[in-house]
């Protein structure tokens, strides 16, 4: 007796998500350990570069050099983070700011209360929006689709710090981090239009701690 067998067809869909984080350093009295902002890494076909620049006397933009020591304090203080595609798929990309304060001793801690962040992502016509879950999505352009060549509008354009930050700088400084994480937008859309960004699958779960 023949048996009849039912066929399933399923569609999988390739998502390949590219992690990388960036980190310079803002310090109260001298420098501390910190990275190279301008970092490539490539995961699967997803290839991205974090880059961050600053503004120098002239209102000219030019590239943050990581050697050069910044004083904290409250008045604003120039720095430009934004992420460009350097690799050959259409990308989504969302972004996390976090700066921690680093002791002289090398301990860590948070210190996001001790600075505000200048982020473009105010009213509907930002080029970034804030999730729920804490990280800013880019979404300006083609629903947030960033195509290769081409980069993000600024994140983030200035910060200054608030509070009574050299008490809470224990001795050290202050590193701003970067966490930047990139998803490709291949096979990911709602009939012929790109997905929305908020709507995206890939990310990975749990973000970076």
């Amino acid at each position: 007796m023949l048996q009849k067998l039912s066929k399933k067809h399923i569609f999988t869909l390739a998502a390949a998500a590219a992690l990388v984080c960036a980190v310079a350093a803002l310090c109260v009295a001298f420098n501390v350990s910190r990275v190279q902002a301008s970092n490539v890494l490539t995961f699967g076909s997803v290839k991205m570069c974090v880059s961050e620049y600053e503004l120098d006397a002239q209102g000219s933009e030019i590239t943050f050099d990581p050697a050069t020591e910044t004083q904290a304090s409250s008045g604003e203080i120039s720095r430009i983070v934004r992420m460009q595609n350097v690799g050959e798929q259409p990308m989504y990309v969302r972004a996390r700011l976090r700066m921690v304060w680093v002791g002289a001793d090398g301990r860590q801690g948070d210190a996001s209360g001790n600075v505000a962040f200048n982020v473009e992502c105010d009213g509907a016509d930002a080029p970034w929006v804030r999730g729920n879950d804490g990280w800013y999505y880019y979404r300006a352009g083609s629903n947030g689709v960033v195509a290769p060549g081409e980069s993000t509008e600024n994140l983030l354009d200035s910060l200054r710090f608030v509070g009574d930050f050299h008490d809470a700088a224990h001795g050290g400084g202050f590193q701003l981090k970067v966490d930047a994480q990139a998803v490709q937008a291949a096979n990911q859309q709602n009939g012929d239009a790109p997905m929305n960004v908020m709507d995206v699958r890939g990310w990975p779960e749990g973000g970076m701690q």
